[in-house]
């Protein structure tokens, strides 16, 4: 009962202060070059918490000494170009491959838990929760809001910490949050807990892109991050045929054609609707629902602890003999002559020292707040400014546009946008299949074609087919028009994703990203918020700003830069 999830909330409270403590006790920073920043000295990945805890930098003034650790060795491009080497001649090995597949399943994972509240607002979950058209326009919004958070905390963690340390308690925060939700009896410990999955969510997504890009050769590089992207689209299909197979046998079958909300919670009561038999027992379907759709996150829980640390994440940071065992064991069935060389280049890069460990948790907690608030400062100096606010527009556009529809569809569809014979998880599930061929073009001409002209023309299309969405007035052409869509934004997305995590160097990407990231939540809360207060009554308003704010994503994408076929940084 009530203490069992007291327990449980507090256990997971636990394990999130455990992450923020972590995150809290990072390095002070300084600027030392004006081209390019590099984080001062890392606790390493073997250390224990009470080693977080209790760590520290030294004074200021040991910065840039042989004391000290400079946030830009001398040798540190020397190192990176050896790496690019490496990666390169090492080619793809299996290694690559798990990493790749692991952060695509996590993609996957973060869709579904992301998408399962627009179904679940449909169920008898309006009832339980006394869900009207604002508390759900809320309880979608405030998983965005989640994300935002997650994103600029995770972030900036992930390029302190490691990119594999970050994921796994992402993703241990969404798993956790995301499976109690299904067991919570109130609308506002429901919000919490969404809020609270929301924080995991946002974490892992900045991680992703980052991890495959680093550690790939650079000619596979918009190949595989485009992988990693398409299996937004296996998330979007697991959680409508889930849906399809788990709540639609168990719908009410009353019209709920204008009807307010204490009219369907009656009609509901009457006929006893909603309910599925499992395990023993009778339980209502969109709690098992949310339950199953958990499972993603704990595989990736699992198998992120048998991954490799990036070794360009390694070199950032001066552990340049931990980067080379990485190497090794990644690129082991490579024998090549030219790639042992290319090795040893890399191994003969100087080392930072790393700095002892004095100052109490509060020197740290002010240290780290400080050092968060530089690096977040050096996005927005002259040579990373331009390309952050950009990349900021059109997020926020994209953002607004796709989850503000997305979340908004099923029940436009439930409410007179399909015919009443036609199963709105089966139309879901049609129009979340159709991101397939956005996913294979990226896939297979996003390092042709290239990353701006991709973003840039799914974008404009993308805002035209919103209109068109609006306009038809049959069931058939809502689908399909649905479809165009969900086909055309998801490659925007996907050149979106692979040109943010390209476009800074690897000291700041993670903190670019989640950064970026937490603006394309604030569209996305924005969307949530404006369709949930007036899409229930009249569809035009929220359409035509959802078109404007994809329009004006799609104008800034050309301004922006690439780095297709080059080296990362």
């Amino acid at each position: 009962g009530g203490a069992g999830f007291s327990r449980l909330t507090l256990c997971c409270f636990k394990v999130t202060g455990i992450g923020l403590l972590a995150h809290l006790n990072a390095a002070n920073m300084k600027k030392v070059d004006e081209t390019f920043f590099r984080f001062g000295a890392d606790n390493g990945d073997d250390d224990d918490l009470q080693g977080l805890l209790s760590s520290s930098t030294t004074d200021d003034s040991s910065y840039g000494t042989s004391e000290g650790a400079p946030l830009l060795h001398t040798n540190n491009d020397g190192a990176l170009e050896a790496l690019e080497n490496v990666l390169d001649l090492g080619g793809l090995t299996a290694a690559h491959w798990g990493v790749a597949l692991c952060c695509a399943l996590s993609n996957a994972a973060d869709a579904v838990e992301i998408l399962v509240i627009s179904f679940v607002i449909t169920t008898t979950a309006e009832c339980e929760l006394w869900l009207t058209e604002s508390r759900k326009g809320l309880v979608t919004a405030i998983l965005f809001l989640g994300m935002m958070i997650g994103g600029w905390f995770w972030g900036p963690a992930s390029d302190q910490y490691g990119r594999r340390r970050v994921l796994f308690s992402a993703c241990l925060v969404n798993f956790i949050f995301g499976f109690a939700s299904a067991f919570v009896t109130t609308y506002w410990l429901f919000v919490v807990f969404r809020f609270l999955s929301g924080l995991g969510i946002g974490g892992s997504i900045p991680i992703l892109f980052n991890y495959v890009g680093e550690i790939v050769p650079t000619k596979y590089r918009g190949r595989m991050m485009s992988v990693v992207a398409c299996f937004w689209m296996v998330g979007g299909v697991t959680v409508a045929g889930l849906a399809w197979l788990i709540l639609s046998p168990h719908n009410c079958s009353f019209d709920r054609d204008n009807r307010d909300l204490r009219d369907v919670c009656a009609a509901v009561e009457a006929e006893d609707c909603g309910y599925i038999d499992l395990l023993g027992g009778r339980h209502r379907a969109w709690r098992a629902f949310v339950a199953f759709t958990s499972i993603p996150a704990l595989i990736v829980i699992f198998w992120v602890l048998l991954l490799p640390e990036s070794p360009r994440w390694y070199v950032s940071k001066g552990r340049i003999e931990e980067a080379v065992a990485t190497l090794q064991r990644m690129l082991e069935s490579n024998k090549s002559k030219a790639l042992e060389s290319a090795m040893t280049t890399l191994a003969a890069c100087k080392e930072f020292k790393k700095p002892p460990r004095v100052g109490s948790f509060f020197d740290n907690l002010f240290r780290s707040a400080t050092a968060f608030k530089v690096q977040v400062a050096e996005l927005f100096d002259s040579q990373y400014r331009r390309r952050t606010l950009l990349l900021a527009v059109v997020w926020f556009g994209l953002s607004f546009g796709f989850y503000g529809l997305s979340m908004w569809l099923p029940s436009y569809f439930r409410n007179g946008g399909i015919d009443e014979d036609q199963d709105i998880y089966v139309t879901s599930f049609i129009v979340n299949a159709c991101n397939l061929p956005g996913n294979l073009f990226c896939i297979l001409f996003l390092d042709r074609v290239g990353r701006k002209t991709t973003l840039s023309v799914s974008m404009f299309l993308s805002a035209a087919s919103v209109l068109s969405i609006f306009l038809v007035s049959s069931s058939d052409g809502s689908t399909a028009f649905s479809c165009v869509f969900s086909g055309l934004s998801v490659a925007g997305f996907n050149a979106l994703s692979v040109t943010s995590a390209e476009v800074f160097p690897t000291s700041h990407r993670g903190t670019a990203y989640g950064l970026l990231a937490g603006m394309g939540r604030i569209g996305a809360i924005a969307g949530n918020l404006i369709f949930g207060e007036v899409g229930g009554d009249d569809a035009v308003l929220p359409l035509v700003l959802c078109s404007a704010c994809i329009f004006l994503g799609a104008a800034a994408a050309p301004f922006l830069p690439s780095r297709k076929g080059q080296h990362m940084g």
